[in-house]
């Protein structure tokens, strides 16, 4: 293990000089890394979606629940489909 604290402190100390670290180490390996996102952006891309269409549906859902009732229904024709 490591000191946590220890490190915390060497960064504050030199947090300039590990930044330039960081940016040079970016600019010699940024095509590697472009790759790298590259590849999990299209490994990943069905989860993603998958995930961002469920939390539509819940925001959509609270949306209609709180201006609808619960459950939630259609202020001028009573329907109660959340797809209509």
């Amino acid at each position: 293990m490591y000191d946590k604290k220890a490190v915390q402190k060497y960064h504050l100390k030199n947090k300039e000089k590990i930044r330039l670290k960081q940016k040079e180490w970016l600019l010699e390996n940024n095509d590697e890394q472009r790759r790298k996102h590259s590849e999990w952006y299209n490994r990943t891309r069905d989860e993603r979606n998958k995930v961002r269409r469920e939390y539509c549906k819940k925001i959509k859902n609270e949306v209609l629940t709180h201006y609808g009732g619960n459950p939630p229904k259609c202020a001028c024709c009573g329907e109660t489909h959340i797809e209509f």
